[in-house]
């Protein structure tokens, strides 16, 4: 399951104890935090979703916890035309988790488009 960087990582805790310390510095404060996710939850650009008129794909996980997949098939329902793929196991950042079945379903797609089908 973990490659050879994570079991080493996981058993150092001084590499550990020196990103933390970096993510600390970088951080910011709470108040700004909290208007970040305000923000987030305020924006709705659900209405303009109809008006895109090119060809989409919309790619989703069923282990994303922040955004359930199911979210993604409304987002394709939304936008005439998509294409909906939905991986198994991607977690929160499918592109880069397994970029391979990513860039594979992207490469299917724009040839699929181009070929105008």
């Amino acid at each position: 399951m973990f490659t050879n960087g994570a079991l080493r990582f996981r058993n150092d805790l001084d590499r550990v104890m020196e990103l933390e310390e970096r993510s600390l510095k970088t951080v910011a404060p709470v108040e700004v935090l909290a208007a970040r996710i305000d923000m987030t939850l305020d924006h709705d650009r659900r209405p303009e979703l109809s008006g895109i008129d090119r060809p989409s794909p919309v790619i989703g996980t069923r282990d994303d916890s922040p955004v359930p997949f199911y979210f993604s098939g409304d987002l394709a329902k939304a936008i005439p035309g998509a294409r909906l793929e939905i991986l198994e196991e991607a977690g929160r950042y499918s592109y880069r988790r397994p970029p391979g079945i990513w860039n594979s379903l992207i490469e299917d797609y724009l040839a699929s488009v181009q070929s105008g089908q």
